[in-house]
């Protein structure tokens, strides 16, 4: 697995789900991009050194590539496989915030809270499911308090609090907000006529970009951008250090780890792979464990999360998860004509968000048990039901 950043020249285009066509609508908000967008990316570049016939018969699925191997649309166990994307500022990760974790609302800096599942039978709600459980929102003398849901990312050393159970109320909470990383641009614009190359009356469309902030910081030039970790190729593969993201093709450039200006940087997942044993000896002990999706997960029971076969004894009792997430993206290889790579949208699918928890409980399991699941899932295999491989569903495990 190998790290690479993407640092933008130019703003960028998400658009969300919604259909977009100027005249018809004529606004295209801004979306957190999809792990599909970066996988797209980095798999046109990797064709990109590939001559254009064998890329009209990759995308036909009649071409085996010697690094993506053949065109699966589903993604569901393809060679290059990804894990991302995530913010990042002067090659520092951050992280979606926990759904479960709250913040004092009327205190600066944040106290943190995080919420867990009921103990015991102590509560009333109408959802028919003996075994799962709300959440219990903490009290301050007898009063709830006043809290408000984290709205903002989290670095490295916060989250391995959070996944090792030490972050509390005595603590306070070091977070971004996304305007630290980017800010948002309209940007105004007119349909142009394929015939006469003029603008088209009645055309006019707006659409949100995102420039993302680069600071001069004690004689150190700190840029912002995504991380993404990528399975399946290697440097070599990427020769054009600036390539195509999202809407309207603009450029990032990338950086993997190899060259980047600060080593310790590329290495910012070893402190949560230092936490690793403290985690998997607590669930061991605790016979439970919650998961936290980094990234947006698609299933087939809506929000609803079945853990895979072999680890079926283990009992859903609570998630902490917020409205859905639409996702779609870019369908290639479907044009009738062979001689285009061609293409249409793929179909809109509910995904939850990342930073949804779900809580487990596992009496039955064995210590062997528990360590086959966290060294599968923890940072690692996919729990999505729709595209594992375009980074999908990648959780890390947390005692509770």
């Amino acid at each position: 697995m190998i790290r690479f950043d993407f640092n933008p020249v130019d703003t960028l285009f998400f658009r969300d789900s919604r259909s977009f066509d100027a005249g018809e609508e004529t606004t295209a908000d801004f979306n957190f991009p999809s792990p599909l967008t970066f996988y797209g990316a980095i798999g046109n570049a990797v064709l990109e050194i590939t001559s254009e016939n064998y890329r009209q018969k990759f995308v036909h699925g009649e071409y085996e590539h010697p690094k993506l191997g053949k065109y699966d649309e589903k993604l569901v166990d393809t060679p290059l496989k990804i894990k991302g994307p995530f913010l990042q500022e002067g090659g520092r990760i951050y992280f979606p915030p926990p759904e479960n974790l709250w913040v004092e609302a009327t205190k600066s800096p944040y106290v943190p809270h995080v919420l867990l599942p009921y103990e015991n039978k102590e509560w009333l709600w109408d959802i028919n499911d003996e075994k799962l459980r709300p959440l219990k929102m903490p009290m301050s003398d007898g009063n709830i308090l006043d809290l408000k849901p984290l709205d903002e990312y989290i670095p490295v050393k916060e989250l391995t609090k959070y996944l090792t159970g030490k972050l509390n109320s005595r603590s306070t909470l070091k977070s971004k907000s996304e305007d630290s990383f980017f800010v948002k641009e309209t940007k105004y614009g007119h349909a142009i006529s394929k015939c006469s190359k003029t603008p088209e009356d009645h055309f006019l469309y707006t659409s949100v970009h995102l420039r993302f902030k680069d600071q001069l910081r004690k004689q150190n030039y700190v840029q912002s951008g995504f991380t993404v970790f990528v399975e399946g190729i290697e440097e070599s593969d990427l020769p054009n250090k600036t390539i195509s993201l999202g809407g309207e093709r603009k450029k990032v450039s990338i950086k993997s780890e190899n060259n980047m200006a600060v080593p310790e940087q590329s290495r910012i997942l070893d402190e949560i792979q230092r936490e690793q044993p403290k985690i998997l000896g607590e669930i061991q002990h605790k016979k439970r464990f919650f998961v936290y999706f980094v990234t947006p997960a698609i299933f087939k029971k809506g929000w609803r999360l079945d853990l895979p076969s072999e680890f079926n004894d283990a009992a859903l009792v609570g998630a902490a998860v917020n409205k859905p997430l639409h996702i779609s993206g870019w369908k290639s290889g479907c044009n009738i004509n062979k001689d285009t790579l061609g293409g249409k949208p793929r179909p809109i699918k509910k995904a939850v968000r990342a930073g949804s928890v779900y809580f487990f409980e596992a009496e039955s399991w064995s210590k062997e048990k528990f360590k086959e699941f966290f060294d599968k899932y923890h940072f690692g295999a996919s729990l999505s039901d729709e595209y594992p491989s375009a980074g999908f569903g990648i959780g890390l495990i947390g005692c509770w």
